[in-house]
């Protein structure tokens, strides 16, 4: 896939509060997606498949109420923008169906025609391809909860290759019989993500069973990990403080705070005397001499609550 250049992330904060999937256009395109697997868009008289509602639903607001996670400001983005993106990165994904994984009808019915549908399966469903999802179908489960240019090319990508298979499966039926079947041994191919890795670290301390996170559905924890896993190093620390998780580590786990901070450094691959951390936890109390020009997690305070309350 041809490389996109690093552009500014935006947290789709209407997304992740609900209230985008609470509109009548999301219910409709979920229903059409439903009953016909996807929706099409016409692109400069390109026809393109959207799998996910909340795709479609992006692409179609000009006004996304979202989040600067450069500047940590609210602002509004156009979805619009990024259809040309997925459009490029989508025909992208075809091509290099018909070039690398087409072939040709004798293999299709040939000695090799087993190993090509299982390799085929393989790839749709479990070998990982992006982080964290397993297998190229991921563009069916998931949408770009942290809204760039780069993500978006992945979705169109996959989205073409996805469409291009299922293309091939129809029409060749009694070949691909089994194809939507898993039925493998082993297990899926896995690579542990930033946000996997955090997720395990902190449920061996606990995290999961704090007084407030606890109440959590299963996915606003998940969203509660990303949020911390994708900031930087004071906003987590804000958001640990708030919710109750230094204060429990330092009392349950950790005999000094220079095992706390070295271990909280190693989370977030900080430096390995956990001066950083120090320094960000210090700055959050107000009698604290710290430099808080250099160590700033005071000033995440606010929006790590805020944050936290839109999960609720």
């Amino acid at each position: 896939m041809a490389a996109i250049k690093k552009d500014t992330r935006f947290l789709l904060t209407s997304f992740r509060d609900g209230d985008a999937q609470k509109t009548n256009d999301y219910e409709y395109f979920e229903w059409e997606i439903k009953n016909n697997g996807w929706y099409v868009f016409n692109i400069d008289n390109y026809k393109v498949k959207i799998y996910t509602a909340s795709l479609a639903l992006i692409f179609i607001s000009k006004e996304l109420q979202a989040r600067n996670m450069d500047n940590k400001q609210g602002t509004t983005v156009n979805g619009m923008d990024y259809l040309n993106t997925y459009l490029e990165a989508y025909k992208e994904g075809e091509q290099y169906f018909e070039n690398e994984i087409k072939v040709s009808q004798n293999t299709l019915y040939g000695e090799n025609a087993e190993p090509y549908v299982q390799g085929l399966h393989s790839n749709f469903f479990h070998i990982q391809h992006r982080s964290p999802s397993e297998g190229w179908v991921f563009v069916k489960r998931s949408y770009p909860f942290i809204l760039t240019h780069k993500t978006v090319g992945e979705f169109g990508y996959y989205s073409g290759i996805v469409s291009k298979v299922e293309e091939q499966v129809k029409k060749h039926p009694q070949l691909f019989a089994t194809f939507y079947k898993c039925e493998q041994n082993t297990p899926p191919q896995q690579a542990e993500t930033k946000s996997d890795k955090l997720k395990a670290d902190l449920g061996k301390y606990g995290f999961f069973e704090l007084e407030l996170v606890k109440p959590l559905s299963e996915p606003n924890k998940q969203n509660l990990i990303e949020l911390i896993s994708s900031n930087n190093l004071p906003y987590s620390i804000a958001m640990f403080d708030f919710l109750g998780f230094l204060k429990h580590i330092e009392t349950e786990h950790f005999k000094t705070k220079t095992k706390l901070n070295k271990e909280v450094a190693k989370w977030f691959n900080s430096d390995k005397d956990g001066r950083a951390v120090k320094g960000n936890i210090s700055s959050l109390s107000d009698y604290s001499a710290e430099n808080k020009t250099k160590y700033t997690a005071h000033t995440h305070k606010e929006t790590a609550i805020k944050d936290y309350r839109k999960l609720k």
